[in-house]
C-alpha cells in the first residue's frame, strides 16, 4: 500500500474550559492532493498536510522519497532548487528543505495575518503569497505579501498590499514584477475576476501597475513563459507581450465554452500550454501566440486541480486522484504514465473497540472515498491495517463481529446498496456479499441480523444473516424521510435534518421488537439536526441551535430535557461513550477577527437536564465528524485527516467499552 501513515505531535491552542485536563496526543495526516511542482527528476506534491518527495527519473514509476507533516493544509507549493515554499492557508507560509529529498525537514514558517495563504510564488530572496482575508459569506479581501525568505529558518513579511474583493487567486512571478488571477470577485455587482500586475523592485511598498485587462470571464490560472504572459480564464486563453513586463500588450487569444469542465491550472514549456481541468488534461499550441490552437486532450485523471512541467513531462494533481504523471511529448495524444495515491479527506470515524474505521472523501457532494482500518490500540501509535474493497456514500459505515456493512452508491463507480465485507483480516478485506437499493440511502444503523438504511422518504430493512446473500426483506414509506438512523434495544429513532421551514420533527421513535414489522411510537419536535446518538434511552442530538438531550426511555413519549440554544453557532457532529458526550461546536467570534473557530466540547451525562461540560478545547481545522472511546476523543478534520485527544484528566467517568456495534 503505497500510503503511509506517519505520526506528528504539534501544537495545538486549548482555550477556554479545562484545558489543562485535554492531551494531543496523535494524528493520522493525510488528505486531498491540491499542489504540486516540478524539477528536474524531482516532484512535490501535496496529501492534506503531507507534503511528498517522489523521484520521477523513470516517469511510469515514479516512487515515494520522503515526506513531512507540514503545520497547515497545503494549498499550493513552489520547488525552488533543494527548497519548497508551501502556502498552508491560516498556517502561512513554510520553508521545506529538500537537502536530503529523503528526509525533508520543515526550516522555517510566517503565519498568516488576517486569513488564509492559498498561493506562493517565488523569485529568492522573495516569497510572493496571496492571502484571502474572509469577509463575509460570499467575499473575501485578497492580500499581496511579501515575504523575505533569504534565511529559511526566518522568513519575515516584509510588505502587504490590500487588492480586492476575490474568491480565488494564483500569482505567476517575473523579475520584479508580479501578476496575480482572480477567479472572481465573490461580492454582488463587484469587481469582476481578472488580473492585475505589482512592482515589487521595493519589496516593503509593491506598487499596482497597469492591468493587463483580459476579455476573460474570470481568470483561473496564469503563467509566464518565453517572455509572454498566459492567462486561463473561463471563456478561453489570453496571451501577453511582456517586451514591457510593467506594460502587458495583448497579442493572442483562444475562445472556447465551459466543456472543460471546472477549470485547474495552466502550464506552459516550450511553445506547448497544458490545462487541467475538471474534465482531465488539454494541450494547445502557443508557439504562435497571436493564434493558439487546440491539440489534443486526456481523459479525466482526477478532478484535476495544479499542473507543472519539466520538459516532456507533466504532473498533474487532483483531489480524487492523487499524483499523476503524463507524458506529453506528442501534444495530440497525451499519455498517462504513472502515479501515486493520497488518502482522501477524513470526513467520518467511527471507533469499534481497538479499531478505528476512517471514511475519507475523495470527490463530490456524495462523498466518494474509500474506509480505511486503523488499529488505535495503542493510541499515541495509530497504525493502517487495510482498506475496505468499495466506496462508502457519505461514510456510512458499520461494523459488527468480524464483517463490515458499507451503504454504497451515488456515484459514478457503484449503484446504490449495501454491501457486507469480511475484515477477520483487516489487512486484506474482502467483499463477500451484495444487495442493491433503488434509491439514495442517507443513514444506517445494525442489529443483526438486520441492516436498516433510512433515506428520502423510506426505511429499508435488510436481512444480512447470510454474508453472501443479503437480501432487502421490508420496505416502509417514511413522513418527510430522515438523514440517520440510530437503534437503541427494540428501538429506532430516525432523524431529519432540513433547513425548510415547516418540518420540525427531530426524530420519530419506532418499535422493532419485530424487526420485519416496525410501528411507529411516537416523535419529538426540534432541530434542524445534524447528528443523532442513542444511549440507554437517552438521545443527544447535534444541531443548528446547539446540543440537545431528548429522554425517549418512553417512547410513546419523548421529554426534551436540555438545549444548548447557543446563538450564531453551531453543533455539527455528537458521539457518545456511556456517559460522556463529545460535539464537535462551530462558533462565531468577533475577538477583533470575526469568523468561525471550530471546538470540541466533553460532556458528562450523569444528570441529562443540565449536563457537565467539563472541557472545550480549539482544534486547529474545520470538525468533520467526532468519536468517543472511554476517554479519546477522535476528530475527523477533512483534509488534515484525524486529531487524538487523550481527555482522561478531565475527571471522564469510566465508559463502557463498544461491543462491536458503531453508528456513522
Amino acid at each position: 500500500m503505497i500510503f503511509r501513515l506517519l505520526m506528528s505531535v504539534v501544537v495545538v491552542a486549548l482555550p477556554w474550559i479545562g484545558e489543562a485536563c485535554v492531551e494531543f496526543v496523535a494524528e493520522l495526516p493525510g488528505g486531498p492532493a491540491r499542489a504540486v511542482d516540478l524539477e528536474g527528476d524531482l516532484a512535490v506534491y501535496s496529501s492534506g498536510r503531507v507534503l511528498v518527495v517522489a523521484d520521477v527519473a523513470v516517469p511510469s514509476d515514479p516512487v515515494e522519497l520522503g515526506r513531512v507533516v507540514l503545520p497547515g493544509v497545503i494549498q499550493d507549493v513552489d520547488l525552488v532548487g533543494d527548497r519548497v515554499y508551501a502556502a498552508m492557508g491560516v498556517f502561512g507560509l513554510a520553508v521545506v528543505d529538500l537537502g536530503d529529498p529523503e528526509a525533508p525537514v520543515l526550516r522555517g514558517q510566517v503565519a498568516a495575518g488576517v486569513g488564509e495563504t492559498i498561493d506562493v510564488a517565488v523569485v529568492e530572496p522573495h516569497a510572493f503569497t496571496v492571502e484571502l482575508e474572509h469577509v463575509t459569506e460570499y467575499a473575501s479581501l485578497a492580500h499581496l505579501d511579501v515575504i523575505d525568505v533569504s534565511d529559511p529558518s526566518r522568513p519575515v513579511l516584509v510588505g502587504s498590499v490590500e487588492t480586492a474583493y476575490r474568491l480565488s487567486a494564483k500569482l505567476a512571478a517575473s523579475g520584479d514584477i508580479v501578476y496575480m488571477a482572480a477567479a472572481s470577485s465573490g461580492w454582488p455587482n463587484g469587481p469582476r475576476g481578472g488580473v492585475s500586475a505589482w512592482d515589487m523592485s521595493d519589496p516593503e511598498r509593491p506598487t499596482e501597475l497597469p492591468s493587463p485587462n483580459p476579455s476573460l470571464t474570470g481568470a483561473w490560472g496564469i503563467a509566464v513563459a518565453a517572455g509572454s504572459l498566459f492567462v486561463l480564464g473561463g471563456s478561453g486563453l489570453e496571451v501577453f507581450d511582456l517586451g514591457d513586463p510593467a506594460s502587458p500588450v495583448p497579442v493572442g487569444h483562444l475562445e472556447w465554452d465551459y466543456g472543460f469542465g471546472r477549470l485547474g491550472d495552466l502550464a506552459v514549456f516550450e511553445g506547448l500550454a497544458v490545462v487541467a481541468s475538471a474534465y482531465g488534461l488539454t494541450t494547445l499550441d502557443v508557439s504562435d501566440l497571436e493564434h493558439p490552437t487546440f491539440v489534443g486532450s486526456l481523459g479525466r485523471p482526477g478532478n484535476g486541480l495544479r499542473v507543472a512541467t519539466h520538459g516532456p513531462i507533466a504532473a498533474v494533481v487532483a483531489d480524487a486522484g492523487g499524483l499523476r504523471i503524463i507524458d506529453v511529448e506528442n501534444p495530440a495524444e497525451p499519455t498517462a504514465l504513472g502515479g501515486l495515491e493520497t488518502p482522501g479527506s477524513a470526513e467520518f470515524v467511527n471507533i469499534v473497540g481497538d479499531l478505528a474505521v476512517v471514511s475519507a472523501k475523495w470527490d463530490g457532494y456524495f462523498g466518494v472515498g474509500d474506509a480505511r482500518l486503523i488499529d488505535v490500540s495503542d493510541p499515541t501509535q495509530p497504525a493502517e491495517l487495510g482498506t475496505l474493497p468499495v466506496s462508502p456514500r457519505r461514510g456510512r459505515v458499520a461494523v459488527e463481529g468480524s464483517r463490515a456493512y458499507v451503504m454504497t452508491g451515488g456515484h459514478q463507480n457503484r449503484e446504490p446498496g449495501l454491501a457486507v465485507i469480511d475484515i477477520a483480516d483487516p489487512t486484506t478485506p474482502v467483499e463477500q456479499g451484495f444487495v442493491p437499493t433503488d434509491g439514495v440511502d442517507a443513514g444506517m444503523d445494525l442489529r443483526w441480523p438486520y441492516a436498516y438504511l433510512v433515506g428520502l422518504g423510506v426505511l429499508r430493512i435488510i436481512d444480512v444473516g447470510v454474508p453472501s446473500a443479503p437480501t432487502l426483506v421490508y420496505e416502509m414509506e417514511i413522513e418527510n424521510g430522515a438523514s440517520s438512523i440510530v437503534l437503541d434495544g427494540d428501538h429506532a429513532y430516525m432523524g431529519r435534518f432540513t433547513n425548510s421551514p415547516g418540518i420540525v420533527r427531530l426524530f420519530q421513535v419506532l418499535d422493532i421488537s419485530d424487526p420485519l414489522v416496525p410501528a411507529y411510537l411516537g416523535s419529538e419536535t426540534g432541530g434542524p439536526y445534524l447528528d443523532l446518538h442513542v444511549s440507554d434511552g437517552l438521545v443527544v442530538g447535534a444541531s443548528s441551535t446547539g446540543m440537545a438531550i431528548v429522554d425517549a426511555r418512553d417512547p410513546m413519549d419523548p421529554e426534551h430535557l436540555y438545549s444548548t440554544q447557543m446563538k450564531e453557532n453551531e453543533d455539527y457532529a455528537v458521539a457518545v461513550d456511556g456517559r460522556t458526550a463529545a460535539v464537535i461546536r462551530v462558533l462565531q467570534t468577533w475577538d477583533g477577527n470575526p469568523g468561525y473557530r471550530d471546538f470540541v466540547s466533553v460532556f458528562h451525562l450523569d444528570n441529562p437536564e443540565w449536563p457537565r461540560q467539563v472541557a472545550m478545547f480549539e482544534i486547529p481545522v474545520r470538525g468533520r465528524d467526532v468519536g468517543v472511546s472511554d476517554d479519546l476523543v477522535f476528530v475527523a478534520g477533512g483534509a488534515a485527516g484525524i486529531y487524538i485527544y487523550d481527555v482522561s484528566a478531565c475527571g471522564v467517568p469510566t465508559a463502557r467499552r463498544s461491543t462491536g456495534r458503531v453508528t456513522p
